[in-house]
């Protein structure tokens, strides 16, 4: 049995998460970043996952630290993988969740969700659930029937009954359809100051290897190529753009949902300046540092987000930011950091090229850029509110 004197100290604390493979991209850096935190203070962390999402070979994952426990689990079947749930798994939690202290859900459509919650409220273990902008009504609008029967059967009474719903930032929590008016908290993302700037010789090698023009500005797009991003809007923007100039590069990193190729690739073919617009595979790790140093401004046309860790990466990498409202950081104009637009390419492209037209007022933005990343979503400021909520969680179950 807990005791009350072991609130005061180190924590053991499960993170469930479908996935850690890099495709993941932002949800599986953020468990990654969770776990050398914790551990980096004294607390243990056991990582649960299924191999959904990429595939098992260890350098497709994101690392994890050595430090940290890792339970991968696959699915024993394909209608087992479709529905994200894993037996295994489900009998390890059912015996391993009273050992916690408190366990973090990464994500809500999966029964690795709702089984590892199940196995939690069984065995009287607090948990708190991390959404990543899922239950907002875009998402919700994804396969609609679906969702509003996954919810009511299965989601519901986990949802309700945790001990926190950690929403991302203020906005995705006033668009979800579940706000959790009981256990709802804000809790953002962080991320790691900016890497030192690479050498020249980097950022140049990676120019070539892309195939960037030594003297062209880059619009850079980091993350999941899928409609979610608004993509396709993305690249209808830069059309507007090149009608302004023609010192522009458009670069989209990442990996591609296929559902959405289609529609990229007609875009692309339909664009009159397709030679300007490069599309590459992901850029992992050490390497983004080289990315970002390449970039003039960073967009991202996004139409549903918990909060951008993309974004707040290039923030934190002195790139300003080109976002919608969907991106869920009004911070980026109250620090002069970039510009929020309206979804509409031709206004995007006009904006675009009057900040391009302005360099004195983008170095400016790289700085604040900094600045906004140090005093709200650096992990000095964000780590602690998290752990709170941790600590809180447990206090309640044990009744201090």
């Amino acid at each position: 049995m807990r005791s009350v004197r072991r609130e005061r100290e180190s924590l053991n604390i499960a993170i469930v998460t479908p996935t850690i493979a890099k495709e993941g991209t932002g949800p599986s850096i953020c468990v990654s970043a969770l776990s050398k935190q914790l551990l980096d203070v004294g607390h243990s962390v056991t990582v649960v996952t299924g191999d959904y999402g990429g595939s098992q070979i260890p350098h497709d994952q994101v690392q994890i630290d050595a430090r940290a426990t890792v339970k991968s689990f696959p699915a024993s079947s394909g209608v087992a993988r479709r529905l994200y749930r894993s037996s295994a798994m489900r009998r390890w939690m059912d015996q391993q969740a009273h050992s916690f202290d408190v366990v973090d859900i990464q994500g809500i459509w999966s029964f690795i969700a709702v089984d590892a919650a199940r196995a939690c409220m069984r065995a009287r273990t607090p948990y708190v659930i991390t959404t990543h902008g899922q239950m907002a009504r875009w998402d919700w609008k994804k396969h609609w029937l679906r969702k509003q029967a996954f919810y009511h059967l299965f989601l519901r009474c986990p949802w309700r009954l945790a001990a926190a719903v950690r929403f991302l930032s203020e906005r995705e929590r006033s668009v979800s359809v579940d706000k959790a008016l009981r256990n709802g908290v804000v809790v953002p993302n962080w991320v790691e100051r900016g890497a030192e700037r690479p050498s020249e010789t980097k950022v140049a090698r990676m120019r070539a290897d892309l195939g960037i023009p030594a003297d062209s500005r880059v619009l850079l797009f980091l993350g999941r190529i899928t409609d979610q991003k608004g993509v396709v809007e993305i690249i209808r923007a830069f059309k507007e753009l090149c009608r302004r100039r023609s010192d522009c590069v458009l670069l989209l990193v990442g990996p591609m949902d296929p559902e959405y190729r289609t529609d990229l690739e007609q875009e692309l073919v339909d664009a009159r300046n397709q030679r300007r617009i490069i599309v590459s595979q992901p850029i992992y790790d050490e390497r983004k540092s080289a990315l970002f140093s390449l970039a003039t401004l960073f967009i991202t046309l996004s139409k549903n987000e918990g909060l951008p860790l993309a974004v707040l990466e290039a923030l934190a990498n002195g790139v300003p930011a080109v976002v919608t409202d969907k991106a869920n950081l009004p911070e980026i104009v109250e620090y002069d950091a970039g510009v929020v637009v309206p979804p509409d390419p031709a206004c995007v492209g006009e904006q675009v090229d009057r900040l391009l037209s302005q360099p004195t007022r983008i170095c400016s933005m790289s700085q604040s850029a900094r600045r906004l990343i140090e005093e709200r979503f650096s992990v000095d400021v964000v780590f602690p509110q998290l752990l709170s909520v941790y600590r809180e969680a447990l206090s309640a179950r044990l009744g201090v």
